[in-house]
């Protein structure tokens, strides 16, 4: 469920956080179900979550908090716990990091 955040009602107000979706212990699962937490405290966020879209369209459309209040940004990789940090700076801009920075 990608819905595009550009043209919302009170832009102004809007506060718009990237997230990296696909890093942490419990994955995507666990970062949208903390981003639809957020989202139910705070009226005025908006969310660009990076990662595997079809992984994250399905987390996504579970939370009817986060609708029409998400951009996903696909991406093809992921860094993993046994990357070496300087590697991925230098070759990693297909991970959902690298986007979400």
């Amino acid at each position: 469920m990608t819905t595009s955040i550009e043209n919302t009602k009170g832009a102004a107000d809007k506060i718009v956080l990237s997230i990296d979706a696909m890093g942490g212990d419990g994955g995507p699962a666990a970062v949208v179900a903390g981003v639809a937490r957020a989202a139910k405290q705070n009226a005025h966020l908006y969310f660009i979550i990076h990662g595997k879209k079809s992984v994250l369209d399905l987390q996504v459309a579970k939370r009817r908090a986060l609708w029409g209040r998400v951009d996903i940004r696909d991406t093809s990789d992921v860094v993993s716990m046994d990357d070496k940090p300087s590697q991925v700076l230098r070759s990693g801009k297909n991970t959902s990091m690298w986007s979400a920075i």
